[in-house]
């Protein structure tokens, strides 16, 4: 009788084990994907941050987490976690040159890399379109991820008419600074001196990467956002004439044709 209690005492302790075992692994199961949901979410709003302050994404997270205003950043990548980005302007849609990022992230029990085989999975990921016909780096139309993975995708052409609208904005405080220069002294500054990059004025080296700080040229205070565009270009200026002045900026941005987008504001002042 004995041994009958101490074998149906195991099997009943097996059976409570196993089911503890798989209660615990779904937690844990459920845990890892809210942490990897949580990575991606976080890492792409990092990204977009990135396009929104530097005009591009990065070539990989390593530039991200080597500038100092993204320190966080160094201690925030699981090994789960993929990114992937073209070359600027490596994509053509027909209307618009733009480039493409994405940030994926895929738990090692997922059918995305126990299938696919680890480290390779990336790249494997990457040849495949959900939503198109060609690979990440290559479909100028469109691309997605596979459904069994979590991932971000991001286009910098979602973001060209509102980054028009802001530099044109932009603009316009240099057109005031300058206006007031005028109303001081009822003259322009470099008349007749031909076109002007405001960043050579102070140091022909300096790039909106390394620009800090506030400058003096000719009597007018400059701060970097009037020196450099939202997207790094040099920002011109020139006197036209006694009272008739132009601020134009490289916008960055690139029509299908190759050719660059301008934005240039004339400024008459009244006589």
């Amino acid at each position: 009788m004995l041994p009958l209690l101490v074998s149906a005492f195991a099997a009943w302790l097996m059976a409570v084990i196993v089911s503890l075992n798989a209660e615990y692994q779904a937690i844990y199961h459920d845990y890892l994907y809210q942490t990897v949901e949580h990575d991606v979410i976080w890492w792409a709003d990092t990204i977009a941050d990135y396009q929104r302050t530097t005009g591009s994404y990065p070539a990989s997270l390593a530039v991200v987490q080597a500038r100092s205003d993204y320190a966080a950043t160094r201690h925030w990548q699981s090994a789960w976690l993929g990114y992937a980005a073209t070359s600027s302007n490596g994509l053509n849609d027909g209307t618009w040159q733009y480039q493409r990022a994405t940030v994926f992230e895929a738990l090692p029990n997922d059918y995305a890399l126990a299938k696919l085989g680890g480290t390779a999975s990336a790249t494997q990921l990457l040849s495949e379109n959900r939503c198109g016909s060609a690979a990440f780096a290559s479909d100028n139309s469109s691309w997605c991820a596979r459904n069994d993975i979590r991932w971000w995708k991001g286009e910098t052409r979602d973001y060209y008419v509102q980054l028009l609208t802001d530099q044109r904005l932009a603009q316009q405080a240099i057109v005031a600074k300058i206006l007031n220069y005028y109303s001081t002294y009822h003259v322009l500054p470099g008349v007749g001196g031909g076109v002007f990059s405001l960043p050579d004025l102070v140091n022909p080296s300096m790039t909106a990467t390394t620009c800090s700080g506030n400058f003096n040229i000719n009597g007018i205070p400059f701060d970097c956002q009037d020196l450099f565009s939202l997207t790094g270009q040099r920002t011109q200026y020139q006197a036209i004439s006694d009272t008739r002045f132009a601020v134009q900026q490289d916008s960055g941005l690139k029509r299908a044709n190759g050719s660059i987008i301008y934005i240039t504001t004339f400024v008459d002042i009244p006589t």
